[in-house]
């Protein structure tokens, strides 16, 4: 039993650790989210990315004009959108 234990806690790190990085993206709005040159910054893309590295899930943000990070959220070409105020017709949507 304990080496099934064992066996099974590998395969999870070993699946996890190839797992895609998550697709974020999010509109241009210092402070809170800016280009820094070739990196994401800001306080909102400081939180999010901690609280994924505390899930332990990978994520790679992209900034793009607000209409565009929308389009791609509700096509599937991103994973997430932050930040999002919630609205009937976006929690519609979106999930």
């Amino acid at each position: 039993m304990p080496r099934l234990l064992v066996l099974l806690c590998l395969l999870s790190a070993l699946a996890s650790a190839g797992e895609r990085p998550l697709e974020l993206v999010t509109l241009q709005y210092p402070p809170y989210q800016y280009q820094d040159g070739a990196e994401v910054s800001g306080v909102a893309v400081d939180i999010v990315r901690e609280a994924f590295r505390r899930m332990g899930r990978p994520v790679h943000i992209s900034i793009y004009p607000w209409g565009r990070s929308l389009a791609m959220a509700e096509s599937g070409q991103a994973d997430a959108i932050f930040t999002l105020y919630k609205t009937p017709e976006r929690e519609a949507r979106l999930d």
